[in-house]
């Protein structure tokens, strides 16, 4: 094949690959995660700003990887999705590649077999490759993150292999990128660490050493214990990470459980070494023996191995060992075993053999990504426009997903999986009673009635439609202020002990009276904003209510430029929905929600 040829295949190769990724990110669905986010940009805009916001109050607030200020990114602005996530999925089986071998990757059809192998090989290697990749919270949180972190790698690689290369214009870079790549992943960043630092001091003992080579590694050695130290890791998952310390979990599990995280590793990761086992079979069949590595390749080979072991190791301590942070050390196997596979292609039998099952295994699950996407996609878009459509205050019932459960080409319902979801999106992003799957809901959930009941046509306006609608509040009050009426919340889940009903409304001859309670973020954190002018005199209680839970509020901020309350959202448990209560001694009120 000409090299011209080659050039041309290489060009369609990345084209076919970009295009599949950008598909996917075309139909990404809304899930989980991606709810939280739309609910920040529906009352933020996004710029440097509102993102700033959303990042301090991560860092100290909740959870403080820079995974998640790109997650905000990709979920405020579609077009940013479409453009830079498929461009990072696509940079990183180059980055493998240059990690393995210490050059970039030409236009050649060799360089090219070995860059599919490197990509089927991920996708087989890592866990729930179709989530890892297209749900945009584990993309940016996972791939994007360990994709930044050997990004930090391709220079000193690179720079070891030649020794010409000074790139003085570097540093500065280099010491954002090791700042990010710290930041990126609690157990990734140990083994970065140990790894930078050798490398640092291998072109020290060589007189290799450059300024941006210690620029980038004072940022990494800054940026991961800006990560593992932050105040928002004592809040996420509720504390899990100051209760459940690396200590008490070494003791917890002992040489058994660790011995079973390593296990459920190579259990995750079997299609890809029984591909590879086969390639080496089919080579000692041809050769009866075993091949053989030159020592820099072996040596190179037996680090990153031992690299992807130590990520695996640092979960012994880590209390959340699920399958998705099997990721980096998946992609450090595949780089590993890439090396040994260039040298199992030097047999040409071997090398169309394995080609042939990479190429069909790389069609096998573009059609299953793609398939899974569009089919999602579908029934995501048909849920949104049933929520959208429906009366506020209402309960939408809305088509369960055909593949509820979760697997390694789809996340699943996440209404089905999670019931306490539902409530959150329904009632704080749609002003909905709650949302149920192909049947009405057997929970109890908040009911507005109005006493005495409100003439034909008007309805039963919930709090956030009269708070939020003034035009409605206008007309409705110009047909009704002549009958003293009261609007009263039913079912809500408020633990309230006195068992007083909760008021929404209130309507006299003198006017209305509610209060005006709203979501409200800033720097110090999450908070529900009510007007101080709004509350009854008789108020003595504020309670928040949210997450199946109610706890009252012994104290509470105020706003010094129009003395609002602003009382706190506590987000350890669940991410919502919330509501205030402001009680007097004989009843309550609704006094917002987040």
């Amino acid at each position: 094949m000409s090299p011209r040829r080659e050039r041309q295949l290489v060009a369609g190769a990345v084209v076919a690959l970009w295009l599949l990724f950008f598909i996917q990110a075309l139909w990404s669905p809304v899930l989980l995660d991606d709810w939280f986010q739309l609910r920040y940009w529906r009352d933020h805009e996004l710029g440097v700003s509102s993102l700033w916001a959303y990042a301090h109050h991560n860092y100290f607030h909740y959870n403080p990887r820079i995974g998640e200020v790109f997650l905000a990114i990709v979920d405020g602005s579609r077009a940013i999705h479409v453009i830079v996530t498929p461009l990072v999925q696509l940079a990183l089986p180059p980055t493998v590649f240059v990690i393995a071998f210490g050059r970039r990757p030409r236009a050649t059809l060799r360089d090219l077999e070995l860059l599919l192998f490197i990509q089927v090989m991920i996708w087989l290697v890592i866990p729930i490759a179709g989530i890892l990749y297209f749900y945009r919270p584990f993309t940016t949180n996972y791939l994007w993150g360990f994709t930044i972190t050997l990004a930090l790698f391709v220079p000193y690689r690179l720079a070891l292999a030649d020794a010409q290369r000074d790139g003085r214009w570097l540093a500065p870079v280099m010491l954002v990128l090791g700042w990010t790549a710290g930041m990126c992943n609690e157990h990734t960043g140990p083994t970065a660490m140990v790894a930078l630092a050798g490398f640092v001091i291998a072109a020290w003992r060589r007189g290799r050493l450059r300024a941006w080579m210690v620029s980038g590694m004072v940022g990494l050695y800054v940026g991961y214990p800006m990560l593992f130290f932050a105040p928002g890791q004592s809040v996420r998952y509720g504390g899990m990470a100051t209760r459940d310390t690396p200590t008490k979990l070494l003791a917890e599990r002992g040489i058994t459980g660790c011995a079973e995280i390593v296990f459920d590793f190579l259990r995750e990761s079997w299609l890809g070494i029984l591909l590879f086992v086969a390639a080496l079979v089919a080579y000692q069949l041809r050769h009866r023996t075993w091949p053989r590595l030159p020592r820099v390749a072996a040596t190179t080979a037996g680090v990153l191995a031992a690299a992807s072991l130590a990520i695996v190791m640092t979960l012994f301590a880590s209390p959340t060992t699920t399958d998705r942070v099997f990721f980096a050390s998946g992609v450090l196997l595949v780089a590993a075993l890439a090396i040994g596979a260039e040298r199992l292609f030097a047999e040409r039998d071997v090398r169309r053999i394995v080609v042939a099952a990479c190429s069909a295994l790389a069609a096998y699950h573009a059609v299953r990504f793609v398939a899974t996407s569009v089919e999602l996609a579908a029934e995501n878009e048909q849920r949104l426009a049933l929520l959208r459509t429906a009366r506020p205050g209402s309960i939408a019932i809305v088509p369960s997903y055909e593949r509820q459960a979760r697997s390694r080409w789809s996340f699943g319902d996440d209404f089905a999986q999670y019931p306490w979801l539902r409530d959150y999106v329904a009632g704080t992003l749609f002003d909905l009673a709650t949302a149920d799957l192909d049947r009405p809901s057997r929970r109890r959930v908040p009911r507005y009635v109005a006493v005495p009941p409100l003439p034909a046509p008007f309805a039963v306006p919930t709090y956030r439609a009269w708070l939020l609608d003034p035009a409605s509040r206008a007309l409705l009050a110009s047909r009704v202020a002549h009958e003293p009426r009261t609007i009263v919340v039913e079912d809500l889940a408020f633990a309230d002990p006195w068992r007083r009903p909760v008021i929404a409304v209130e309507s006299t001859r003198e006017g209305f009276t509610f209060v005006d309670g709203r979501p409200h973020d800033d720097l110090r954190g999450h908070f529900i904003r009510v007007v101080r002018a709004t509350i009854p005199a008789a108020v003595d209680t504020l309670f928040v209510t949210g997450c199946g839970l109610t706890w009252r509020l012994e104290r509470f901020e105020i706003l010094d430029d129009d003395r609002a309350l602003l009382l706190p959202v506590d987000e350890r448990m669940c991410r919502g929905p919330f509501a205030a209560l402001a009680c007097e001694p004989e009843r309550c009120w609704v006094a917002g929600w987040y």
